[in-house]
């Protein structure tokens, strides 16, 4: 009866892990005299690295990601993009986050991880994942996200090989330096985000929802339950019709007919206690039954 109460009159609790959103990559083939590539969709998900989530998320509402390219592309391993177009832009950025938890997800195909130089260095460069490149969860890459769709384009991105010196593609310091200015003296076919934004949310999954109704209907029904198996035991020594009644009454209290959610828990007690009436007054005949017998 206390369980009973307690689940009718408790409020419900729910616990849901932090929402989904997606972001749409506006791709150029090249950074001059390049043509529109496509969309890359991509799916956040926060559960994953909610750190590295919400800094994505802030790069993105302020356009930090528009016109910068994909300076080391290095084929069959990862796209790394992420130094801002315009120098400048990077100066309130520098300021690195907090490594987030790994496990949840790792660095395969299409995952979307931002780069490191060490333990909590993460700023605003990021690499899509072209490989099953599960060593680097060992090394603190934790992915936020995934290319949802578009997987394609990222596959067809300008392969720029290894960054100066250990190999022929940009050399990052001149970039973080001269921004797009260096790529379009020297690097011109370099693939590029000519826009990043963030579209409609997406539901989040839930880890576990527990709705007040549910959990009440759920108390109410158990609770019923019981009282019937009791009910039934009281109609053998002939209290049918009172049995009856009660089941029948019980049943108004878990389908809730007509009755406001407040007067639920009171039904409840009275649906209990008749059922305990019920039993008490069954026990008392059996028990004369029984001294009649020995008589």
């Amino acid at each position: 009866l206390a369980l009973a109460l307690a689940a009718a009159g408790a409020p419900g609790a729910r616990a849901t892990s932090p929402a989904p959103f997606h972001v749409v990559l506006q791709l150029q083939d090249h950074l001059v005299g390049g043509a529109p590539a496509g969309e890359v969709r991509l799916r956040v998900e926060p559960e994953w690295a909610p750190r590295g989530a919400e800094r994505f998320r802030e790069l993105v509402e302020a356009g930090f990601y528009d016109n910068a390219c994909f300076f080391r592309v290095i084929d069959g391993f990862m796209a790394q993009v992420g130094i801002p177009a315009d120098p400048g832009a990077s100066a309130a950025w520098r300021h690195a986050i907090v490594d987030d938890p790994q496990g949840l997800a790792s660095n395969t195909r299409g995952h979307v991880t931002f780069a490191t130089a060490g333990r909590n260095t993460r700023t605003f460069q990021i690499f899509f994942n072209y490989g099953n490149n599960h060593f680097l969860d060992r090394q603190g890459f934790t992915p936020f996200a995934f290319v949802e769709e578009g997987m394609e384009l990222i596959d067809q991105l300008h392969k720029t090989g290894e960054g100066q010196p250990s190999g022929p593609g940009p050399n990052q310091g001149k970039l973080q330096q001269l921004g797009n200015a260096y790529l379009e003296e020297s690097f011109s076919q370099v693939s590029c985000i000519s826009s990043a934004r963030i579209v409609a949310a997406v539901e989040a999954k839930p880890v576990m929802q527990l709705d007040d109704d549910a959990v009440k209907a759920t108390a109410l029904r158990d609770s019923v339950d019981a009282a019937g198996a009791l009910a039934d035991s009281a109609s053998a020594t002939g209290f049918g019709a009172e049995s009856s009644f009660t089941s029948r009454f019980g049943l108004a209290v878990a389908q809730g007919e007509g009755l406001p959610g407040g007067a639920t828990a009171a039904l409840l007690v009275l649906t209990v206690l008749a059922t305990l009436l019920l039993c008490f007054r069954a026990n008392s005949a059996k028990l004369q039954v029984n001294r009649d017998l020995e008589a």
